[in-house]
């Protein structure tokens, strides 16, 4: 399968899961389209690569740019993570704003969702007015020359390391009713891309969105791979496995246990299942 294949037949299985009018409906198919997410993020060759499927996953669910950080990290300001316009970034950190933005303090202390308009709306109405609140409404209008009318943040507790985790959508030149309406329909599928990008990206790269004292790269031998690349591929028992591998069942078991410790996993079936999500196997 070509790469432009591969690509076509992922944003097929968006599709999909976009005309599912209740994801807890189809519980099997639901999960197959969040393992086709898993596997389609594990395969980014780098972090720049990884940056472009995250924003060709945003347009295919009809949305134009995005933003992800953690909270608590510091080396995830990597410019390739932000598509909005770099003046407005430049122009954000020129006022300061995050020492006041009352969005990154709700992202960092709550795991909903939450809508810049509302934030916006809430300071127009607040019966007094300080600096913080001046600058950002000038942050509001200048946002909105540059047609950008509304946000959409979605926090989470991350998977790995600490703290939460926070995709920002955006689509430019659309009044802020229509964009919510959008994020409606997409929400279950905004939910699962911020949930992908938090596991993948955390595995894969962490040095981008980890601190070095929180980094969990799983690190394990090829051996206990091709253990569980045969049990996968060919829908073996762990006896039959063994033998097609020609190893004793105590090897076999030792390398099930380094499999489970790795992944942190209860179950063989459950490293097999983060392996397909981190891409170590196919």
């Amino acid at each position: 399968m070509t790469q432009t294949q591969a690509s076509e037949a992922h944003h097929s299985n968006i599709d999909h899961a976009m005309r599912l009018d209740k994801p807890g409906d189809i519980s099997y198919e639901s999960s197959l389209q969040e393992l086709s997410w898993y596997q389609y993020f594990a395969q980014s060759a780098d972090v720049e690569d990884f940056a472009r499927r995250v924003r060709a996953s945003i347009q295919s669910l009809g949305f134009s740019d995005f933003s992800y950080h953690r909270v608590e990290c510091q080396s995830t300001a990597d410019a390739c993570m932000i598509t909005t316009p770099r003046r407005l970034s430049e122009y954000y950190d020129g006022e300061g704003a995050w020492q006041y933005d009352p969005v990154l303090l709700h992202c960092a202390a709550k795991p909903q969702p939450i809508y810049r308009s509302v934030v916006n709306r809430y300071i127009e109405q607040a019966p007094f007015q300080n600096e913080a609140f001046s600058r950002i409404l000038k942050l509001r209008d200048y946002t909105a020359d540059l047609g950008y009318f509304d946000y959409y943040h979605r926090p989470l507790e991350t998977t790995n390391g600490n703290g939460n985790a926070v995709l920002s959508i955006t689509t430019r030149n659309i009044p802020s009713h229509q964009f919510q309406g959008l994020v409606a329909k997409q929400s279950d599928n905004i939910d699962l891309l911020t949930r992908v990008i938090d596991y993948v990206g955390t595995l894969k790269f962490p040095q981008h969105f980890m601190n070095v004292d929180e980094s969990t790269e799983v690190v394990i031998s090829p051996r206990p791979l091709v253990l569980l690349h045969v049990l996968a591929k060919h829908d073996l028992t762990v006896q039959q496995a063994a033998d097609k591998l020609c190893i004793s069942i105590s090897t076999t078991h030792k390398h099930i246990a380094a499999l489970k410790q790795a992944f942190g996993a209860k179950t063989i079936w459950g490293a097999l299942f983060k392996a397909v999500k981190t891409g170590l196997i196919k």
